[in-house]
């Protein structure tokens, strides 16, 4: 239904029964479903709070986005809403609302901002030496259920390798629970009935049935 860049974690939701694909992707076109994000910078925004408004623009040769403060050709529109959590050694912890969907559009808009995640290479950040991600993870899904309509959340547990615990650490908002990836189906069962479940997007993890 979304997806993830490869070097995030966090949540992926997943359908197995095409009416509540089309649902929920059609919740994703109207602005239905509330994205929150958690990401950990060496710099700190000028602001504790606030929104960021830019056009990025895709690389295709070079797989990357490019961020302008004014509108262009080919440039999509890119929102987002954040607060910063925290301060300690490891940088700025930061709590996002993503407005909009772009290419790579935290990574580009923090960097554009001079505040680029760690472990983000590719866009200017602090590298982490044998880690192949970066201090970026999707936290929460918001989203109402294709049959009943009721509100859901889902959320993602911090990563566990000792970066992920590095860039989190000093945010721990969801308790320890089993790692479970839940497939959306027309009877919604699994999502009704645990609403805050954690599940992670790695395939060797197993499967709800």
């Amino acid at each position: 239904m979304h997806r993830l860049d490869r070097p995030t974690s966090g949540v992926v939701l997943m359908a197995k029964k095409k009416g509540a694909l089309t649902n929920i992707q059609e919740q994703f076109r109207n602005g239905k479903v509330q994205k929150i994000y958690l990401a950990r910078t060496q710099h700190k925004p000028d602001q504790d709070q606030g929104a960021l408004r830019h056009w990025l623009v895709k690389d295709q040769k070079a797989k990357t986005a490019r961020a302008l403060s004014h509108p262009e050709t080919s440039a999509q529109e890119a929102l987002l809403r954040y607060h910063i959590v925290s301060c300690q050694e490891s940088g700025w912890l930061w709590r996002i609302e993503l407005l909009s969907g772009r290419f790579h559009q935290i990574r580009a808009q923090l960097s554009a901002i001079g505040c680029p995640v760690i472990g983000d290479t590719l866009y200017g950040g602090l590298s982490l030496p044998g880690y192949p991600g970066i201090a970026l993870h999707a936290l929460e899904l918001h989203f109402y259920d294709p049959n009943t309509g009721e509100p859901v959340t889902v959320r993602a547990p911090q990563p566990e390798s000792p970066p992920g615990l590095l860039f989190l650490s000093g945010f721990n908002p969801l308790p320890t629970l089993p790692m479970n990836i839940f497939h959306l189906n027309n009877d919604i069962h699994h999502l009704r009935a645990f609403p805050n479940r954690l599940f992670y997007p790695h395939k060797d993890y197993p499967t709800t049935k």
